[in-house]
């Protein structure tokens, strides 16, 4: 019996950590979401790339073809380019 009390109390010690870590992330997500916010907002965009978005459609609606332009510095979407597509 004692061994069972002996690994709970292990575990609530271990519980206890988990949960600081798990407050100390949040905070840090926040300040993470923060900082790239304020980098989209100062960022002039220069390095840009293409990424596309396909979506299928299907008896009663018609496929979908995003084309995105986003920046490589910051990853800001600037531009999307939807255009339909399918059978119809």
């Amino acid at each position: 019996m004692d061994n069972i009390l002996n690994d709970n109390s292990e575990a609530q010690a271990l519980l206890k950590v988990l949960l600081k870590l798990i407050r100390k992330s949040d905070k840090l997500h926040k300040e993470i979401l923060s900082t790239r916010e304020k980098l989209m907002e100062i960022c002039i965009h220069t390095d840009l790339y293409e990424d596309s978005e396909n979506y299928s459609g299907d008896y009663y609606n018609v496929a979908q073809y995003h084309k995105i332009i986003k920046c490589n510095t910051c990853g800001k979407e600037l531009k999307r380019n939807i255009t339909y597509g399918g059978f119809g």
